[in-house]
């Protein structure tokens, strides 16, 4: 891939290119910077948040796309610092107003200065997820993405996995699908990948290994959840 000769790949409507291993794992395979980009299409056709050559973080453009964060269950304005959903009005239409369009995804914003000296607002981390994307684990709020990040510091794992959740008994039970594209010691790389999803996200789910290429693709947005908690039948 490197002699394409690429030097800028633009991304957008997935978290691949805001997963911080993911984005070193591109880079590295076509030798080029990735830029992440994001929108909504109801409110511009253009991408209204995306990331300087500086890459700390997406911009949002707030005098074309006026972007708010607000508390995904309350819908209040939170500060700069807190993690919410960004919520988007759009300064320019005038036939079909959008006011306050509330996106659904999930992401952390700061008003801290970037080196490129935009003074816009960031998502320092992009969009780490959408709302509906979020597991309650024991406790824990667990996103795919943050899964993600986790998995890729592992060479002998690929970039294909699945997150399958049910209810055997009275709590919550998470397991980790993932395929291995490298010969390695199948029990010790579990316990390392066990502690620091434990160290990163709290939790210590069960991991399943695939063969590499069984587990399911998809052209359109990774799917990376399985709940099965619908299918178990409730305890006597």
């Amino acid at each position: 891939p490197q002699g394409l000769g690429l030097r800028l790949m633009f991304f957008s409507g997935e978290p691949g290119a805001g997963i911080p291993a993911m984005k070193q794992l591109i880079q590295e395979t076509f030798g080029a910077a990735c830029i992440d980009t994001g929108s909504m299409g109801e409110v511009t056709p253009w991408m209204n948040v995306a990331e300087c050559a500086h890459r700390t973080g997406m911009h949002l453009w707030q005098d074309l796309v006026y972007a708010e964060l607000l508390d995904p269950q309350t819908l209040r304005p939170l500060p700069f610092g807190a993690t919410g959903t960004p919520v988007y009005t759009q300064l320019e239409r005038r036939g079909q107003p959008m006011i306050r369009l509330v996106s659904g995804d999930l992401a952390e914003w700061t008003d801290a200065p970037c080196p490129c000296g935009r003074t816009y607002p960031r998502f320092p981390r992009g969009i780490v997820g959408r709302i509906d994307d979020m597991l309650v684990i024991r406790g824990e709020n667990i996103y795919p993405s943050a899964v993600e990040e986790v998995l890729r510091a592992f060479a002998e794992v690929g970039t294909e996995f699945e997150i399958v959740v049910t209810r055997p008994r009275a709590l919550d039970e998470l397991t980790v699908r993932a395929e291995l594209v490298a010969p390695c010691d199948e029990d010790a790389l579990r316990e390392r990948i066990v502690a620091r999803m434990k160290r990163q996200l709290g939790i210590r789910p069960e991991i399943a290994f695939a063969p590499a290429g069984t587990l399911a693709r998809t052209d359109l947005k990774s799917r990376r959840v399985r709940d099965e908690r619908d299918h178990i039948a409730p305890t006597a």
